[in-house]
């Protein structure tokens, strides 16, 4: 797809409202994934936006969807997306009170401690996450 439709893809998934959608390997980047993100159904479960290169800017679009929009998104795949600690930390603080999400990957994102300590933070208030998955990452804590 790219970002180059990805205006169009967002303007058509708008209206059909599915429980899962995966866009892995799509070529997205922060130009092209808020289009998708911004018109998301707020009854979207699973969303796979694995092995693009959305970085920061669309995880910020990310998580201001969690914490306004989404009501029972369950799983969350970001692996591969170039987010780095900063663009965890602001995914895991809309998390802090998300209280449906079972499953996290944020596989190889360049992450280190720092954004390790902001996954710790969210871990504290999750009642319902069942499996994070973090390999291929930086984290060296001890």
């Amino acid at each position: 797809m790219g970002d180059k439709h990805a205006k169009a893809f967002g303007k058509g998934i708008k209206h059909l409202h599915p429980k899962k959608l995966n866009l892995l390997v799509n070529r997205l980047t922060k130009q092209g994934a808020p289009k998708i993100i911004e018109k998301l159904s707020p009854n979207l479960e699973t969303l796979d936006m694995s092995k693009n290169n959305i970085g920061y800017d669309s995880a910020c679009i990310i998580s201001n969807f969690l914490s306004t929009k989404s009501e029972c998104l369950k799983v969350l795949i970001l692996e591969e997306n170039n987010l780095r600690n900063e663009g965890v930390s602001v995914i895991c603080d809309s998390l802090k009170t998300y209280f449906t999400i079972e499953e996290i990957n944020f596989t190889n994102n360049n992450i280190s401690d720092d954004g390790a300590f902001s996954i710790g933070n969210m871990l504290k208030n999750s009642i319902s996450l069942k499996k994070l998955i973090l390999h291929w990452n930086k984290i060296k804590l001890i």
